[in-house]
């Protein structure tokens, strides 16, 4: 399956190499890309340290974007960006200055912190209020803080964070317990795809899948219908039939749920 990713990154000329597409590009950059469990992307740029990571696609949710910021070479100087001044020639920037965190403006007695998540790109709760996607920083004091990592087929994860745990805090996100989903069409001729992958003729009897959103297409002959299903982890979700021509069969039940669960495709 494939997907429209966005590739953000700091500095502005790093340049992103994603495993499965044959040229490098710059960040900014949105690209259809191979959906995969662990795909290994590779940012870099002049003066920084690159930065290898492996991403977990299936899990962003839309829109997809990820973000990197790249660390300056050890010992050396700290290379600056730079920001077009409005009305200036084509070519003409305004004056050098260093890349700024999320702590360049943090409240008195603060740290910054640089939170991460594997997998990467999730959403980073603070008070209730989304504050960022991981990777990022944030300040923090001495006193304990809590904020919630929350990332699409995972289990949200509740931390308390304080100044102690600065300079970086790493957690990982425990996959959600999957869903089970059930649903035929009818005729048995008909064929059902499921987000792009065509899975034949008839059934769905208990197929395991990560919980999350999926896109359901039943076609027979020149009849198809679509329908958008939410499965929840642990959920045995048994839809109606897809009916796109009279039964040769008039038991138009589902499948039981009894027996050993589909895998996914």
């Amino acid at each position: 399956r494939l997907a429209l990713v966005k590739f953000e990154a700091s500095p502005p000329e790093t340049e992103v190499v994603v495993e499965g597409l044959e040229s490098a590009f710059t960040q900014g950059t949105a690209r259809n890309v191979r959906l995969g469990e662990r795909v290994r992307v590779v940012y870099r740029a002049a003066g920084y340290e690159s930065l290898e990571r492996t991403y977990d696609l299936f899990s962003l949710t839309e829109p997809r974007t990820l973000f990197e910021r790249l660390q300056p070479t050890p010992g050396g100087p700290v290379p600056p960006t730079t920001t077009s001044t409005p009305g200036a020639p084509p070519n003409e920037a305004s004056a050098s200055r260093p890349v700024a965190d999320n702590g360049s403006k943090r409240p008195p007695g603060t740290v910054p912190l640089r939170l991460e998540s594997q997998p990467t790109g999730a959403e980073v709760l603070r008070g209730g209020v989304v504050v960022g996607r991981t990777p990022l920083s944030i300040p923090v004091s001495r006193a304990a803080d809590a904020v919630v990592f929350r990332l699409s087929g995972h289990v949200d994860l509740s931390r308390d964070v304080s100044a102690a745990d600065a300079p970086r805090l790493a957690v990982a996100l425990a996959p959600a317990a999957p869903g089970f989903l059930t649903v035929r069409v009818i005729p048995p001729a008909g064929t059902l795809v499921l987000d792009g992958n065509d899975l034949g003729t008839n059934v769905l009897n208990r197929r395991s899948l990560p919980a999350g959103t999926y896109d359901l297409i039943a076609r027979f002959k020149d009849k198809s219908e679509a329908r958008r299903v939410t499965l929840q982890p642990g959920q045995s979700l048994v839809l109606d039939p897809f009916r796109l021509a009279q039964p040769d069969d008039p038991q138009d039940a589902p499948a039981p749920e009894s027996g050993a669960p589909e895998t996914a495709p």
